[in-house]
């Protein structure tokens, strides 16, 4: 059974200031998510194959991949046409099929060893005719899959029998909601696991939902916050459970593939409890197969961050508030089974730069003064002892030749370690509701805290700040895991080339080492620190500001920050504007709330200036949304940042774990993949 990331950006806006209304907490299944007093999953035999399509029947597979000799995890898929003329036929089923999980059970970016190599579908395997069933193999190398969408297409290795045809992906425009649908999948049912016909653990038959199986229609932009796949996502009230991920929700009427099934989702708002099963829509399906996911998942990126704007501009006690309830545990894979155990645009906000200056310093002179000398002060003392300890990871050698990058410079080590710190944060956060519900310890995460370790480290020593990074360095103090893993604190201590080499062993992932090395040679450079650039630039602001004090008499709020500062920003060039962000950011907590970096970093990112697309700038940009909380708009920066260089996938996919830890805490939301 697969495990999605869980998210729930629309309470930001609401966090601090609004309160659940408490209700009796929800018990969620950890088996599956079915919908209705009974299971409306039937196994297909002689009193209901005269209702399923034959196309349909024939055209959804069972999906087995060896982990080991006596276990192997399976999935449902359905036939696709091949992607070349005259070639081999095609598999659609889920990306967690194949994948790795974390230590929380949560599917990875990272394939299993044995995908594809290890992988063979049973064509046909249905009551009675399983001994008779056809057997393929995935062509090593054609296995193709897509984390965001849970997407994974994969070629046959060898043609198969006549019957079993290919279904088409319904066009992506039409109407789903309301349209009656039909799923042939391969969940393991108890009483529909068979032997299988080449040895081995025991497999499932074919099984169908169609009994209440409707598509209710596409998830509403406040609940794309949920889980990274919801904005590709359609829901609908078909059966679900274990080994029916993958398989597709078809369409009774045509015969097409309306989506590919992942999981279930449920949410306990103020409103009640809502129960929906979950497939990824034909319109990312196709994209997907066309090599053309990047503008969907950009669209829903700037989409979702819009919304997230719109939201935190209303009044708080307009929001939309979710109820405590238990913390549901998840399960690694899809069906897994051995022989012996079946198993803001935010130009405006700049003036809060401009305009509380202009409210605090009575003249220009001591204005000036007091500018200088406040973003230039250094204040930054987290708990000197606060972070005492860490474990001795098994490091052989040492960090090996970085893979530099001309776009990854000293943006990206503020980014990584701002990260790291919330990823900690988040984690730590979830383990204390966790525990609470569950009444058993917090588990130590060595991994997560020694990259915190490290990043304290490396801000103290850089001087530039983040906030709350007192509050977070007394975490990691009184973390178990500082007992736990007191051995290589030295080694944290020592030279750079040991400390990240590390952070790097902390990754179980081949793709997150790989990308911490190509980030990691920024470490060697330093933040500008550029005194007299500054003290000109502050001049400037004042200058400028007080040109926009003087301004047309109906020049007001808003207007007065963009008509004082759009024409600063772009006079700025890379150097001067790098020193800027960094001096702001080596002041004082109290002085940044005059000196906010966030509001000029916006300015600078929509001036329609080179300073757009600098990638320290954006690293910065995205690091700052994320310290405030404002991930999705934190991701939808990031998502242009991998467009610059894929290391940056690595911020990237750590933030959607941090965040699902973030939201898991509150026991509110709660994702099932099958």
């Amino acid at each position: 059974m697969r495990n999605l990331t869980l998210c729930f950006i629309g309470l930001m806006a609401i966090s601090s200031g609004l309160t659940a209304c408490k209700k009796k907490p929800f018990t969620i299944s950890t088996d599956a998510f079915i919908l209705g007093s009974k299971s409306n999953i039937y196994v297909v035999g002689s009193g209901n194959q005269s209702q399923i399509n034959p196309q349909v029947l024939n055209a959804s597979v069972l999906i087995a991949t060896r982990l080991k000799p006596n276990e192997v995890k399976f999935c449902s898929g359905t036939l696709i046409a091949s992607d070349q003329p005259g070639g081999n036929l095609r598999v659609l089923t889920n990306h967690h099929c194949f994948a790795t999980v974390d230590d929380e059970g949560l599917a990875t970016s990272v394939l299993l060893p044995q995908a594809c190599v290890s992988t063979k579908v049973y064509l046909g395997f249905s009551a009675g005719q399983t001994r008779s069933s056809t057997i393929a193999e995935c062509l090593p190398g054609s296995l193709r899959t897509s984390f965001e969408g849970d997407l994974s297409v994969f070629r046959l290795a060898s043609a198969v029998p006549a019957q079993f045809q290919p279904l088409a992906i319904a066009d992506p425009n039409i109407q789903v909601a309301g349209r009656t649908a039909i799923i042939v999948h391969y969940p393991d049912t108890p009483e529909a696991m068979v032997e299988a016909p080449d040895g081995g653990p025991r497999l499932p038959l074919a099984q169908v939902t169609m009994d209440n199986c409707k598509v209710i229609g596409n998830f509403p932009i406040a609940h794309w916050q949920l889980d990274k796949s919801l904005p590709f996502s359609i829901k609908h009230t078909c059966d679900l459970t274990h080994g029916s991920s993958g398989s597709g929700l078809i369409d009774a009427t045509t015969g097409q593939i309306l989506g590919v099934n992942w999981g279930g989702i449920k949410i306990n708002s103020q409103s009640g409890l809502e129960t929906v099963n979950v497939a990824t829509g034909a319109n990312f399906v196709n994209a997907f197969l066309n090599f053309n996911t990047a503008k969907l998942e950009q669209s829903a990126a700037t989409e979702l961050a819009q919304a997230s704007n719109e939201q935190s501009a209303k009044p708080k006690s307009s929001g939309v508030s979710l109820n405590t309830s238990g913390v549901m545990p998840k399960k690694s894979g899809c069906g897994v089974i051995a022989r012996t155990t079946d198993q803001q645009a935010q130009w405006p906000l700049f003036a809060v730069i401009v305009l509380p200056l202009l409210l605090l310093i009575p003249t220009a002179k001591s204005r000036s003064k007091w500018l200088i000398g406040a973003a230039l002060v250094v204040v930054f003392s987290p708990n000197a002892g606060a972070v005492t300890a860490v474990k001795d990871l098994n490091v052989a050698g040492s960090l090996p030749t970085a893979l530099v990058s001309p776009t990854i410079g000293w943006g990206s080590t503020y980014l990584m370690n701002t990260v790291f710190a919330m990823e900690y944060g988040n984690l730590h956060d979830h383990d204390g509701g966790a525990a609470v519900v569950t009444h058993k310890e917090r588990p130590l995460h060595s991994a997560e805290w020694i990259r915190a370790f490290f990043a304290l480290a490396e801000l103290k020593s850089s001087g530039l700040q983040v906030p709350g990074e007192g509050e977070l360095a007394d975490k990691v103090a009184a973390d178990p895991a500082a007992r736990a893993n007191s051995s290589v604190i030295s080694a944290l201590r020592g030279p750079l080339e040991v400390r990240l080499a590390l952070v790097e062993a902390s990754f179980k992932g081949k793709d997150w080492a790989t990308r911490w090395r190509t980030l990691a040679a920024a470490y060697r450079t330093d933040a500008p620190n550029c005194t007299d650039s500054a003290d000109s630039l502050r001049r400037l602001v004042v200058t400028q500001s007080q040109a926009a004090e003087h301004g047309p008499a109906g020049a007001k709020g808003r207007d007065i920050g963009k008509a004082a500062i759009i024409p600063m920003v772009k006079r700025l060039d890379k150097a001067q504007a790098h020193c800027i962000v960094a001096a702001m950011l080596r002041t004082s907590t109290e002085a940044q709330l005059q000196l906010d970096p966030l509001p000029l970093l916006t300015s600078m990112s929509g001036a329609g200036t080179s300073l757009a697309r600098d990638p320290d700038l954006m690293a910065v940009h995205a690091a700052r949304l994320l310290a405030t909380h404002r991930y999705a708009e934190s991701l939808a920066l990031l998502v242009e940042l991998v467009d610059i260089d894929d290391g940056y996938r690595l911020p990237y996919e750590l933030i959607q774990r941090a965040y699902s830890w973030r939201q898991r805490g509150a026991g509110s939301v709660a994702i099932q993949s099958l």
